[in-house]
């Protein structure tokens, strides 16, 4: 299952799925993602159990949710992969709060519960002045994380920033700085509502040379297995926009730009509400490049074959209730 990109318990604490089929063609798998038990009282909130935690402010990229992110180019935001995880929050005065979480983590082949595999995090968020401050220290696979995100207001727009600083606990000696820079603005044009976006990311760990995507260096294929990282290269753009073309109808575009070799991922999507509780949506993926780069196709070492992110059309139908 892990290799049609579906979710699995192997490294997880609970093993709280199970596969119902896995042909040739076909893979399907049952599974229990939410499975918490918690107290609160007052500022404090413990939780224990499959849970889902977001961390950071980037848009499209982010280096400060290292447990569990989406993926730049996912079409589904609304409902993220659960963790089994210990989960504390302390609420203080003046707008302060600590989190602190324990992601407890198997070993694949002894199936033992692994220091080295797990993670134990803490972040603190604070205002001050006209910033919005987290600042995060962690132990995650057996490597030492820092970081900090700031937030403000500038102009009507929301500027944002966070950066990852990562000590590599391999053979190469190297530590790496991730950071992701965004602004977003709303606005009324020509009647209408609108909604943009950009992004810079700066991937520490990407590679630089387009001839080394097919073999990364270690640290960074290592995040990509983990689903940590999505992308190969060292600098990225991402920009967006949304309009509302009806109020029960918004259209929505997205670009992913490799800066390193030039290719990009265009999003073309858009979003009705059919029903009060029925929503439809639908759109295309494609990329765009040459051959070699990212997003054009990745050479696969000893077969005549190219590694590319797929070209596709959707609908959707999303029922809530």
């Amino acid at each position: 299952t892990a290799g049609a990109g579906l979710p699995d318990d192997r490294q997880r604490l609970f093993d709280l799925t199970k596969t119902v089929t896995d042909g040739e063609q076909t893979v399907a798998v049952q599974r229990l993602d939410r499975f918490v038990v918690g107290y609160r009282d007052g500022g404090r909130i413990i939780r224990f159990g499959r849970q889902a935690l977001s961390w950071g402010n980037g848009l499209v990229f982010q280096p400060l949710d290292f447990i569990n992110p989406f993926a730049p180019t996912a079409i589904d935001k609304e409902y993220k992969t659960g963790e089994d995880m210990l989960y504390v929050q302390f609420a203080f005065p003046s707008s302060k709060d600590l989190q602190v979480i324990v992601v407890p983590r198997r070993d694949f082949v002894t199936h033992d519960i692994e220091g080295r595999e797990s993670t134990y995090a803490a972040k603190l968020r604070t205002r001050t002045g006209d910033f919005d401050l987290d600042v995060l220290a962690a132990r995650h696979f057996n490597e030492n994380l820092a970081g900090f995100g700031l937030a403000r207001s500038v102009g009507g727009a929301v500027w944002r920033m966070d950066a990852l600083y990562m000590v590599i606990n391999d053979t190469s000696g190297d530590n790496a700085w991730s950071l992701v820079t965004n602004v977003d603005y709303s606005w009324i044009w020509g009647g209408r509502n609108w909604y943009g976006y950009v992004e810079y990311f700066r991937n520490g760990l990407g590679e630089n040379d387009r001839t080394r995507y097919a073999t990364p260096n270690p640290a960074l294929a290592e995040r990509i297995v983990r689903g940590e990282l999505f992308t190969l290269a060292r600098d990225y753009a991402a920009l967006g926009a949304q309009v509302e073309l009806h109020p029960l109808f918004n259209a929505f575009g997205s670009l992913i730009w490799n800066l390193n070799d030039g290719s990009y991922f265009l999003q073309i999507r858009g979003v009705y509400d059919w029903r009060q509780n029925v929503q439809l949506s639908g759109g295309v993926n494609i990329g765009f490049g040459d051959r070699g780069d990212e997003f054009g196709g990745i050479p696969v070492t000893g077969i005549n074959a190219f590694v590319a992110p797929g070209r596709s059309v959707y609908l959707r139908a999303a029922y809530y209730f």
